[in-house]
């Protein structure tokens, strides 16, 4: 949720919610990214649990506003224990371990991804927190941010195709049933790029789920995939694809 906003007016800098006296609850706030006017709503005013919330969620402008809530807090995982294979075979279901160890939670009202202390990271929500916190340059545990994520920042990176243990910032395309598939944009806002990537479900039921998520989100809602990806077969429309195996591949930070 997000934890920031703007009160009145845009000048100035933005407000924690919690620092909101509740005398101003119904007061005029708005989104915290650059040139975005939407209107946001104070809850749990006057609480440590404070968070804003969209008036109109059609009102904001761009990914920026769903990212702006998204906070990684440094100091509740351990980097010295981030293991990039190990991450990745949890989100794919290939770790049978993975079920002894105190996941934490994906998010709270304020918008802070992780719940507990000094964790391991092994899950989507909070890799993808982990990655958007950092430049591309920058490394975890010596894992450079550049080669495990890939965004708008690093198309030109990734634009002949993604290879790999990678999360991806997409938003939705199209759906083939015959084949189990979506097509994604990639980069999430790709207008005058033509690049698409394609994800592929073994199971019936995962599919129709997560098509029916994503037919639903916004186009400037990201849709995060980790997977192990490869190059599409020359003549393919997308360029890269990946197997979706499980539902802890797919991540929706959808706007509040």
């Amino acid at each position: 949720m997000p934890n920031r906003a703007y009160m009145h007016n845009k000048k100035g800098s933005p407000v924690d919610a919690n620092k909101v006296g509740i005398e101003n609850r119904n007061v005029k706030f708005l989104c915290c990214t650059e040139y975005c006017n939407a209107e946001m709503i104070l809850c749990k005013a006057g609480t440590e649990e404070a968070y804003f919330r969209s008036r109109k969620k059609q009102d904001h402008i761009s990914a920026k506003c769903i990212k702006n809530s998204i906070v990684f807090n440094p100091d509740t995982y351990d980097e010295a224990l981030f293991d990039i294979n190990f991450a990745f075979e949890s989100m794919l279901g290939r770790n049978h371990t993975v079920q002894t160890i105190d996941r934490g939670d994906t998010g709270s009202r304020k918008g802070v991804v992780g719940g507990h202390r000094r964790l391991r990271i092994h899950t989507l929500p909070i890799l993808y927190a982990m990655c958007i916190s950092k430049d591309k340059r920058e490394r975890y545990n010596r894992v450079l941010i550049d080669d495990i994520f890939a965004d708008k920042d690093n198309y030109q990176k990734y634009s002949n195709g993604i290879e790999g243990f990678k999360i991806v910032e997409t938003s939705f395309y199209y759906f083939t049933d015959a084949e189990k598939s979506i097509t994604l944009n990639y980069p999430l806002n790709n207008k005058g790029l033509n690049s698409w990537v394609k994800i592929r479900f073994e199971e019936e039921a995962l599919y129709k789920s997560q098509k029916s998520k994503l037919y639903k989100s916004l186009h400037i809602e990201p849709i995060i995939i980790a997977g192990e990806w490869t190059k599409a077969p020359e003549g393919s429309k997308h360029h890269s694809e990946c197997v979706i195996h499980k539902k802890t591949q797919i991540y929706y930070a959808e706007l509040q």
